[in-house]
């Protein structure tokens, strides 16, 4: 009687099993739909950054040029050559989102607003996530588990493609853009402090933690007017003073004296640079968040 017993209570866990199986219930090991992993990393970070590129009079116009052209290097190489082996996985390449204000106007009114036509430019790069390696078969050999792995993987893959293509496209043209920059000096009238504009480029970029440059002779064009201190902004700031009138001494205490008034602001200590080293400023601008 016993070994009935038994016999009874096997065939039905055996029937109870089959039935969970035609029910569709998957075993403790299946993963389900949502604890499918996806291989392709979250949205990559944004930096943002804010320029200040002054082209009033008093500010050689190689420099400028020197400066434009550099920029526009820049945003072009911000974007590597595709993995040739995503397989193996690929690394974030961070966005940015980049305001360029043009420094020089005939009217102190239009000097100030940022968001004047022809004086501010705006760029965008929404930059592209990391792709994880392709996953490796388990070594029992595949399973259905693994096929739902290396399917999402082969789909992360082609979204990852896109989001290069895209990537790569806008950095093309963004540098196009900053290229074709109007950068002749207009200061035929009145102009604004040179403290004021950067309160009001700062002020416009919309996030509290940035990395600002500026490249100007800081020498001021028609008065101080320090603005309103853009209050809580933060973040790294690179200084690049061309000494037009051969005064590096001079040059270097403005310089100075602007990066204790945006450590004050709130921002580290200026990385100050000179004409000579603009390829290092832009350089730094860009390492910054």
């Amino acid at each position: 009687m016993k070994k009935i017993a038994m016999l009874l209570i096997l065939l039905l866990v055996l029937a109870t099993v089959l039935a969970g199986c035609e029910l569709g219930i998957m075993s403790p090991d299946t993963p389900t739909e949502a604890e499918k992993t996806s291989f392709l990393g979250l949205s990559p970070e944004i930096k943002y950054i804010a320029v200040a590129l002054d082209i009033s009079g008093s500010t050689l116009a190689a420099f400028s040029e020197d400066v434009r052209s550099g920029l526009a290097g820049k945003v072009a190489a911000s974007v590597p050559p595709r993995s040739t082996t995503p397989e193996n996985g690929a690394e974030e390449i961070p966005g940015f989102d980049m305001t360029i204000f043009l420094i020089g106007s005939e009217n102190i009114n239009v000097y100030n607003d940022v968001n004047t036509v022809g004086h501010k430019l705006h760029v965008v790069l929404s930059g592209v996530p990391t792709l994880d390696p392709r996953p490796a078969p388990p070594q029992k050999g595949v399973n259905e588990a693994y096929y739902d792995e290396y399917n999402q993987w082969k789909k992360d893959l082609q979204t990852w493609r896109d989001a290069y293509d895209a990537c790569a496209s806008a950095a093309k043209s963004a540098s196009e853009t900053i290229l074709n920059m109007d950068i002749t000096a207009k200061a035929s009238g009145n102009q604004s402090g040179i403290f004021n504009a950067i309160c009001g480029l700062i002020a416009a970029v919309n996030s509290n933690e940035m990395s600002v440059g500026v490249f100007s002779d800081l020498l001021e064009n028609g008065g101080i007017d320090k603005g309103l201190p853009p209050n809580g902004k933060s973040g790294r700031a690179v200084l690049c003073v061309p000494a037009p009138d051969g005064d590096m001494v001079a040059a270097n205490t403005r310089a100075e004296d602007l990066s204790g008034t945006m450590e004050a602001w709130g921002f580290d200590a200026a990385e100050i640079k000179y004409q000579g080293q603009l390829t290092a400023a832009i350089n730094y601008l860009f390492l910054g968040g």
